[in-house]
């Protein structure tokens, strides 16, 4: 049972997607890496979480209008997860990297201010193939990404 764990920080991300469209459909790659390290904490120390993934995504985009699209997406890819073990006295703090397959399925949508400038909101549902377990001071502690929610807002651009 996972129990007296802090969490201290959100992991705040950037992510990059490029696509091919074909009438209403696209296809494209996303890759995502963690820019702030969300901290989870213990009596024994704590623990900085990282994850860069890239996936293959294919969607269909719903035009309600030409500045509104709708959409909704499903892909597949790999993460790569680093933690980083920051011990008090009396234990002794590790690195570990773990790699997995990664599923994601996603809705959203794209508001465009001009032909070639918009905004996106996007929340996706992730799910790594083999999830990868945070352990310490022989306890697990995590289970990370067996499934996951999570939203971006940013901007987007078309050419």
């Amino acid at each position: 049972m996972l129990q007296d764990i802090g969490v201290r920080g959100v992991g705040v991300g950037a992510d990059v997607f490029a696509a091919y469209r074909y009438h209403s459909c696209f296809l494209g790659a996303q890759g995502a890496t963690t820019l702030t390290r969300p901290q989870l904490e213990r009596a024994e120390g704590t623990v900085e979480l990282e994850r860069s993934a890239i996936t293959a995504r294919l969607g269909c985009a719903l035009p309600l209008s030409r500045y509104v699209q709708p959409f909704v997406s499903a892909g597949a890819g790999a993460a790569l997860y680093r933690v980083t073990g920051n011990a008090v006295a009396g234990y002794s703090g590790e690195k570990h990297s773990h790699s997995s397959g990664l599923l994601q399925i996603g809705v959203g949508a794209n508001f465009w201010f001009s032909e070639h400038v918009g905004a996106y909101i996007r929340l996706d549902a992730s799910s790594a193939t083999a999830a990868p377990s945070v352990r310490v001071a022989g306890r697990q502690i995590a289970l990370l990404e067996r499934a996951m929610i999570g939203a971006s807002v940013g901007l987007a651009l078309r050419l």
